[in-house]
């Protein structure tokens, strides 16, 4: 409304400025034309004025209607700049977010591959330090087998030597009797014919003794050595076993080792697949964000 009045005002002195430029005569001239004269100016200047005040207010109205317009399209701009400021912040706001979410989720991924990769190593570690303690209880156990079976063969050959120490003895004692008896005989031959058969009887016997102790002995002395033979297989068979058991152990160890870095090794590709597909979603998600502020922008600025 200040505005409209303060143009009504210079529409009103430019009107007064335009009659006096039609009419442009000195103050002398207008005191000598009279009072008709002055009268009829007068009326005609009044009517031109109002004609003037007239169109001036036209002016003023059209004026103002344009200015309010004029107004109302810069609130409108002002409201959609700043709509558009917000909207771009907030989407700078998602920007930076989807971009710190990207990079947590990278380090989250690569912090959980090392920990996958420590983990299958020290696994394989002590997988590995298990398999030598087996393969070191295997080799103390073979060589307790060995000895084992060393002192057994030394009992059995001591055994066999004392045995057949003792076969020779009885021999040379039975060998000695006979040889006594014999001579015996021999003395008390001419003292009695009975007492010679008796010795003779006694004789025999003393030689069926010493003949029964002989295969007595040897079939100790078999018996010995067969179960000298038995227990020498036996532990051969049990070393076989151990060194089998032994032998499956460490290949069971060594496919659980191989299974264990190979399920470590697809961990590791599946972890890498999935950083990079996060990767490649954040990438993509910072794209369309970046587009979509673009877009935003020409919208903003075209408007």
């Amino acid at each position: 409304m200040a505005f409209g009045r303060t143009v009504l005002l210079l529409a009103l002195g430019w009107a007064v400025s335009a009659r006096g430029q039609e009419a442009p005569q000195s103050e002398e001239q207008a005191e000598q034309g009279g009072a008709d004269v002055a009268a009829q100016t007068a009326g005609t200047t009044q009517e031109v004025l109002e004609a003037q005040l007239a169109s001036a207010e036209r002016a003023a109205h059209r004026a103002s209607a344009k200015l309010a317009a004029t107004e109302a399209v810069k609130d409108q701009l002002t409201d959609e700049e700043l709509t558009a400021a917000s909207k771009a912040h907030e989407l700078q706001a998602k920007l930076a977010a989807e971009q710190q979410a990207a990079s947590k989720a990278v380090k989250d991924l690569k912090d959980q591959l090392a920990d996958e990769e420590a983990t299958s190593a020290s696994k394989a570690q002590e997988s590995q330090g298990q398999l030598a303690a087996e393969q070191q209880a295997a080799s103390k156990a073979q060589a307790d087998l060995k000895q084992e079976l060393k002192a057994e063969q030394e009992w059995a050959a001591n055994r066999e030597q004392r045995l057949k120490a003792e076969e020779a003895s009885t021999q040379q004692s039975a060998s000695k009797a006979v040889n006594d008896l014999k001579d015996q005989l021999v003395d008390e031959e001419a003292t009695s014919a009975s007492k010679a058969q008796e010795l003779e009887a006694h004789l025999a016997a003393e030689q069926q003794a010493a003949s029964k102790a002989q295969a007595d002995l040897k079939q100790e002395l078999k018996a010995e050595q067969e179960w000298a033979a038995n227990k020498e297989h036996r532990l051969k068979a049990e070393e076989a076993s151990r060194q089998q058991a032994a032998s499956k152990a460490q290949a069971d160890l060594k496919q659980e080792v191989m299974a264990e870095e190979q399920a470590a090794a697809t961990r590791e590709q599946r972890l890498k697949a999935e950083e990079s597909s996060q990767q490649h979603a954040a990438s993509k998600a910072v794209s369309d964000l970046k587009h979509q502020l673009t877009e935003e922008e020409s919208m903003s600025a075209s408007q």
